[in-house]
């Protein structure tokens, strides 16, 4: 093989397969998520667990990172994301050598010569290759970089971070594009490793060899190739953006729109994040496989599989067997991070990478009568994580849902709840005096709500309200809470801290919160709280800081205008408890773009008036 160049087309390279690599990239790109962000965050979690870090912040992250412990699981996950970036490489090459032949190519083919590659380059005398995958990256991603960039909204540590430092960050930049610009002459390294049966040495010289006097070339064309990415992403991302805003338009009243304006734009980021992320190996290893193609002086037959020949039953049958056993192992994965997701189980003890949950204070209150299942009802819908809400006792020993020990203020009624009976409660009419359209509304009783709770997914904020008559008021709740099984779904919270050491004392497994209307010096020390509720003045950063070191949450309470709610977002409270959840999720929606996606949500509202 020369160093003539031959023209080929970019395209041309994915005419006869492009079917197959799409429907192997959609598999296996879920596949990896599905698969790897539960083990990335189970690796990080053990870490801190071993290293005695219970949470982590700007402060400590560097001391973390040095931990030998740290280091290893980071150098087992970069082989391991070196390996699964080789087969999506292998599945590229695969299918742009078989178009360049002008062969088509199964799925079941693409995917074995990917995998045979990868394991290839596991042997000893072969783990550069992984290495160079590595060194590659910066200039591989790029798009994708600029992708994520143009989209999602940097933490704000970073933002300060680079306005403060701008020409470091830019020389930084620089440097990398100078390293990826070095790593040039291993470029061909894959195609020749892969399809010419070479060892990771031999493939790195003849890479050199191809590379010698096209350095510059090649870099620029690969660059290019990545701006054009860009590109594609940013006119994806708004066409979806546009699409997602008449859709909600269309199908959204007045006073509905903006509920669903933050989801439905975020819903759109995330699905032209799915489709940049599924292209950013075509784009990046189809450009590396155009140069390499581009030196060949004729095509060579036997450097792809042959799809021509015919299948033995057997072979059909273990490729179909194959196939359920993938399908077998997508769905469990799924369900599983569904499940870690919808449990929060996978949502890291990292500051500024927690996602900020909202909780309906006493329900979506703020349209619907406090403390009623119509108001948990409406914040379930409107889509709250959790349910605040105020138990209290009754003469008789049942637990009913109020936050004052008096139902005068929402029933007209004035009495002291632990002078009634459940029967008596049960009669009030908790909805009449907040509007007329809710008259007969009931005080539920605090199982109703649990149950209510356990049908749909929600998380209950369990405040106890103690008043000096009760009787085993956290012994009834625990008990009740112990026979729905539902204590990994709730918190029990208390403005009295003896009530959250007799919930310890009865159940360990039973999350407790400190509530605190003022909140001075080191309160995370208080062993039966396993988080704090504060009121947002009293929630500043050092607080939070101190809180999150201790490896346990903080909620701002009660938080009900846009400023508000974006400065608790700002400042990385766990937990924000309002009145009007579709304000608050559509700040937590906006906080995740990017400010140019924001101005351009912004165009066309302004269009449309």
């Amino acid at each position: 093989m020369d160093q003539t160049r031959r023209h080929v087309s970019f395209f041309s390279l994915f005419r006869h397969n492009r079917g197959h690599l799409a429907a192997f990239e959609l598999i296996y790109r879920l596949g990896v998520a599905l698969l790897f962000v539960p083990l990335l965050t189970g690796c990080l979690n053990l870490a801190m667990k071993v290293s005695g870090y219970a949470y982590l912040t700007k402060e400590n992250v560097f001391y973390f990172a040095k931990s030998p412990l740290t280091v290893a699981f980071a150098v087992a996950l970069s082989v391991l994301a070196a390996f699964l970036s080789m087969i999506d490489i292998g599945a590229v090459i695969c299918t742009a050598d078989a178009s360049f032949l002008g062969r088509r190519v199964s799925l079941s083919e693409i995917t074995v010569f990917a995998v045979k590659g990868a394991l290839k380059a596991l042997k000893i005398k072969n783990l550069p290759i992984l290495g160079v995958i590595l060194l590659l990256a910066p200039l591989t991603g790029i798009g994708m970089v600029s992708a994520v960039l143009a989209t999602v909204s940097l933490p704000g540590f970073v933002s300060r971070f680079v306005s403060s430092h701008t020409a470091s960050v830019i020389l930084a930049g620089a440097l990398i594009l100078l390293l990826s610009a070095a790593m040039m002459r291993r470029l061909y390294v894959f195609p020749c490793f892969l399809l010419e049966s070479r060892s990771c040495r031999d493939a790195r010289r003849e890479s050199r060899r191809l590379s010698r006097g096209h350095l510059l070339r090649d870099f620029g064309e690969m660059l290019l190739a990545q701006v054009l990415f860009s590109v594609l992403f940013a006119v994806t991302a708004l066409l979806l953006v546009t699409a997602s805003y008449g859709l909600v338009r269309l199908f959204s009243g007045a006073l509905t729109f903006r509920r669903f304006m933050g989801s439905a734009v975020w819903l759109a980021v995330i699905v032209s994040l799915f489709i940049a992320f599924g292209l950013n190996a075509p784009v990046s290893y189809g450009c590396t496989a155009k140069l390499y193609f581009g030196r060949r002086t004729q095509p060579e037959e036997d450097t792809a599989p042959a799809s021509t020949k015919e299948k033995s039953p057997e072979h059909r049958r273990a490729f179909r067997m194959i196939c359920l056993c993938a399908l077998g192992i997508m769905i469990l994965s799924a369900l599983s991070l569904w499940h870690l997701v919808s449990s929060n189980r996978i949502n890291p003890n990292v500051e500024f990478l927690r996602t900020v949950e909202i909780t309906a204070h006493r329900g979506a209150s703020a349209g619907y009568p406090e403390n009623t299942m119509a108001a948990f009802r409406a914040a379930q819908e409107l889509g709250a994580d959790w349910l605040e809400l105020d138990v209290q006792q009754t003469k008789d020993g049942h637990l009913v849902v109020m936050h004052d020990s008096n139902a005068r203020r929402t029933t007209g009624v004035n009495a002291n709840i632990w002078d009634m009976t459940l029967e008596e409660v049960r009669s009030l009419d908790a909805g009449s005096r907040f509007g007329a359209q809710f008259a007969g509304e009931k005080v539920p009783l605090l199982s109703e709500v649990i149950e209510f709770a356990d049908e749909t997914g929600v998380r209950l904020n369990i405040e106890l309200k103690p008043t000096g008559h009760e009787t085993e008021l956290e012994k009834s709740t625990v008990d009740l809470i112990l026979q729905y099984g539902f204590q990994d779904r709730c918190v029990i919270a208390s403005q009295v801290y003896s009530v959250l050491k007799n919930v310890k004392e009865l159940s360990e497994e039973i999350p407790t919160v400190y509530v605190a209307s003022l909140a001075y010096g080191n309160i995370s020390r208080l062993a039966y709280a396993d988080h704090y509720s504060v009121e947002t003045a009293s929630a500043s950063r050092n607080l939070i800081r101190r809180v999150h070191n201790a490896g346990k949450q903080i909620y701002a309470w009660t938080v009900n205008t846009r400023d508000g709610i974006s400065d608790m977002i700002d400042r990385n409270v766990d937990n924000i408890i309002t009145d009007d959840v579709s304000l608050a999720l559509q700040c937590v929606y906006e906080s995740r773009y990017s400010d140019l996606l924001t101005e351009f949500v912004e165009m066309l509202e302004a269009e449309e008036e």
